[in-house]
């Protein structure tokens, strides 16, 4: 509820409050909490008993898309040498459905979803204990990019200026890469895997690379 936004920054938890809305006891809420203040993503002023919903700094926003950009390659090598459930596989191939259907039939909303779905798949069973334990922070990075990407669009000038033929170009190539990442992962071929996802941070990175500015005008009407 965090990481989605449903909750905002600076929103008070209240414990009994929390554990009547989410049916829990306060025990494993109580430990929940730590977790997420030791994470940064909670926090509590001095002589303050009230958790709140940690306020981020733009530093702390871009050092946690820096680290997600890292460490996708790592998860896709790992998720390519050991392998992939047949349950996780499906629900890749439902998302690469979404991200690589035609052109017109493109919907940006479902689009940026299925982006940071299937990227969390792919980390969250990649068999790496220490990038599944990383998992929720990078989800965080994850759904900042959904939720200030229209932002980051919109706001540069240089990629307005680009055109329409340029930025599909480069738009295309991000969605091929969901497929070859697919596809090197089923493959289990770790260093194509890996070359891949690298490729794919250095182009979906670019103004445009996540959402083309043919999309712009559409998300801008729904703000």
């Amino acid at each position: 509820m965090i990481i989605s936004g449903e909750i905002k920054p600076g929103t008070p938890l209240r414990q009994m409050e929390v554990a009547e809305q989410l049916g829990v006891s306060r025990t494993p809420l109580r430990e929940a909490l730590r977790i997420l203040t030791n994470m940064g993503l909670l926090t509590t002023e001095k002589f303050k008993r009230t958790l709140e919903v940690a306020d981020l700094l733009p530093q702390d926003l871009e050092d946690v898309l820096e680290m997600r950009d890292r460490l996708d390659p790592i998860a896709a090598r790992s998720a390519a040498r050991h392998g992939l459930d047949a349950s996780v596989v499906d629900e890749l191939k439902a998302h690469l459905e979404v991200m690589t259907c035609d052109q017109d039939e493109l919907d940006p909303r479902a689009y940026i979803e299925s982006h940071v779905a299937f990227h969390m798949l792919i980390t969250e069973h990649c068999r790496s204990p220490l990038l599944v334990r990383m998992a929720p922070l990078l989800k965080l990075g994850g759904n900042m990019v959904r939720g200030g990407v229209t932002n980051k669009v919109m706001g540069n000038g240089a990629a307005r200026q680009r055109s329409r033929a340029a930025a599909m170009r480069e738009f295309n190539i991000v969605r091929r890469h969901h497929r070859d990442l697919f596809e090197a992962i089923m493959s289990r071929d770790p260093v194509r895997a890996e070359e891949v996802a690298e490729h794919h941070v250095l182009i979906s990175g670019g103004p445009g690379g996540a959402v083309p500015l043919l999309m712009v005008r559409e998300l801008e009407s729904d703000q």
